[in-house]
């Protein structure tokens, strides 16, 4: 049998292994690269985007709308046998602007503003779900790769263990149950370290899966996130960042512009107007021009009803958007308390864990010195040997679930970004393309676009 010092060499270079072989991915090295490799993520980005657009199509609603036209004409004429024939040209400009509305471009600015706030929220919602799902690979990884090493050395521990029972059998000092017993005990590890691998190559596709790229090794996962001290405060927090809670509050808002928006549109409109022409007809000396500038106002007069429905069915919307954040501010919460709840049970248990392994230790080693001495059989020699397997196999899991439910909390609060995590990539930053979108002038929008757009590298 393997002797505990031999065992201590094991575990440490198992330990050794794990945490400090060459080239190991971190966790947040991991979690960069599953931002950076995201089509998920580029597509939203995209979808944002497209959303900050729409906002620049409200604003021209404010602007001068002009507009040219151009066009030729070949005429042919025949009076009395005789034939004529002309060609003449006209060139016309016309321009028009919205003087008053009662506010229905600013509200519709409004609108899209405010769509373009629950698109960011959106967007976060995804990177969480992106991160988090990378830091369940990351952990379900190590934890199938460390499960294959402790059922690799329980293999060779059993193999110690069946040598040993051979060599007492042919001294006549126990029979050959006892041997079967250790050969039914090695073909029951083999069985289950082979279920380890097969564990590890799933996890390793899942890995691949959520990050992109696989790791050579794979690191201890460092520190826990810190976390707010209660549940209590924590869905305050939740209540104030979660992406889904201020996504609703969007939808609140965009249902009372369109209530103001769908009221506006009974009122008067008054735009100025103004036109140029110029026609000439090429082989005659006559041609003529023409100016106007004129302001014109309309206003609804009957639309069957329309207008008033239109009205009412934004109020209805506007209530289910209401009832709907209630809803998703008591899912946050009870997230949160979920979250809060799993965090505490998966530590209770490592630490009962830890405290299980250390008795199992001491209950093998007692037990192995008496099947020294005779007064324990192999059977109990197992059977105490695959007690303390079962316990640390039970510590890697509990380990794993600790560290997947303190980044699930944070994920509760909204706060699972790859901003407030420091991972080195470059944050897509959606303030910077709805700058370029408001600001930029007509003549020069499409230069400044293409500018932001290449330094995110689309």
């Amino acid at each position: 049998m393997l002797s505990r010092k031999m065992r201590n060499v094991v575990a440490m270079g198992l330990a050794l292994l794990l945490s400090t072989a060459a080239h190991a991915e971190t966790l947040k090295s991991a979690l960069a690269k599953a931002y950076e490799n995201s089509g998920l993520l580029e597509q939203n980005q995209a979808l944002l985007r497209a959303a900050d657009e729409d906002v620049f199509r409200a604003m021209s609603s404010l602007l001068p709308v002009v507009s040219w036209t151009a066009g030729a004409t070949k005429s042919f004429r025949s009076d009395s046998g005789v034939s004529s024939d002309s060609f003449s040209g006209s060139l016309g400009l016309s321009a028009q602007m919205a003087l008053y509305d009662f506010g229905r471009g600013q509200l519709g600015i409004d609108l899209a503003n405010e769509a373009v706030n629950g698109a960011r929220q959106g967007l976060i919602s995804v990177e969480q779900s992106i991160l988090l799902r990378a830091i369940e690979a990351y952990m379900q990884y190590r934890q199938a790769s460390e499960l294959v090493l402790l059922g690799e050395n329980n293999l060779k521990v059993i193999q110690e263990e069946l040598r040993a029972a051979n060599d007492r059998f042919e001294v006549g000092e126990i029979t050959r149950t006892d041997v079967a017993l250790a050969e039914a005990a090695m073909a029951r590890s083999s069985s289950s370290l082979a279920q380890s691998r097969g564990d590890l190559v799933r996890a390793r596709e899942n890995y691949h899966a959520a990050v992109g790229v696989l790791p050579k090794s794979l690191s201890a996962p460092g520190a826990l996130p810190g976390l707010p001290d209660s549940a209590t405060i924590a869905k305050a927090i939740a209540g104030r960042s979660h992406p889904d809670v201020l996504s609703a509050q969007s939808s609140v808002s965009q249902a009372e512009i369109q209530i103001a928006s769908a009221e506006a549109e009974s009122m008067p409109e008054i735009n100025l107007t103004g036109r140029v022409s110029l026609s000439d007809t090429f082989n005659s000396s006559s041609y003529s021009n023409s100016t106007s500038v004129g302001v014109d106002l309309s206003m609804p007069l009957y639309t069957g009803g329309a207008l008033q429905s239109a009205v009412r069915q934004a109020k209805a919307r506007h209530d289910s958007t209401r009832a709907s954040l209630r809803t998703t501010l008591l899912d946050v919460e009870m997230q949160v308390g979920s979250a809060y709840a799993r965090l505490a049970v998966a530590k209770a248990n490592r630490l009962a864990t830890e405290q299980q392994i250390d008795a199992a230790q001491i209950a093998f080693d007692g037990v192995r010195e008496e099947a020294k001495l005779g007064s324990r059989t192999t059977l109990d020699v197992l059977n105490a040997e695959q007690d303390l397997l079962d316990s640390k196999a039970n510590l890697v899991v509990a380990n794993t679930e600790v560290i997947v439910a303190s980044y699930s909390v944070m994920a509760t609060l909204g706060q699972l970004t790859a901003k407030t995590l420091g991972l080195k990539v470059d944050v897509y930053d959606p303030a910077a393309y709805a700058a370029e979108v408001k600001a930029t002038a007509p003549s020069t929008r499409g230069a400044a676009l293409d500018k932001v757009l290449g330094a995110l590298g689309k």
